[in-house]
């Protein structure tokens, strides 16, 4: 959050540090479960543990098929739990929120498959849906 305070200062405004703490929560957690596929593969899994040892989800199985609605239950779960809805006044944190809630409705299009080949591409029109919500819609 350090980086966003700095944006928020250099863009001319103050910021509400919960805001700007939860607005990186979302982005991040976000980020973490469409990398899922590509952390798998080298060998790392940055998704909570107790999660993981609830789902019985290990780095030698993660990329199992059988695994699939355990990744699926996961996925959801952290969405559901985690990431909440940020309203700032910031054009360009209120875009890192849009951007967001673009890629979570990518995963739940995809019913939380994290392994989908889908989630691979960019979500589609995103520079344009980014912008016209940021400019136009509050």
């Amino acid at each position: 959050t350090p980086l966003l305070q700095l944006m928020c200062h250099v863009m001319g405004g103050e910021c509400d540090a919960g805001k700007l703490r939860q607005l990186a929560i979302n982005y991040t957690l976000v980020g973490l479960l469409r990398a899922t596929p590509h952390l798998a593969q080298q060998g790392r899994i940055m998704l909570p543990q107790v999660m993981l040892d609830q789902y019985a989800i290990t780095l030698e199985n993660i990329l199992e098929l059988d695994k699939r609605d355990n990744r699926r239950n996961i996925a959801q779960s952290v969405i559901d739990q985690s990431i909440s809805r940020v309203n700032v006044d910031n054009k360009c944190l209120k875009s890192m929120q849009i951007l967001s809630e673009i890629y979570i409705k990518q995963i739940i299009k995809n019913d939380y498959d994290l392994m989908s080949s889908k989630l691979m591409l960019p979500p589609p029109f995103k520079v344009l849906r980014v912008f016209c919500k940021t400019k136009f819609l509050s």
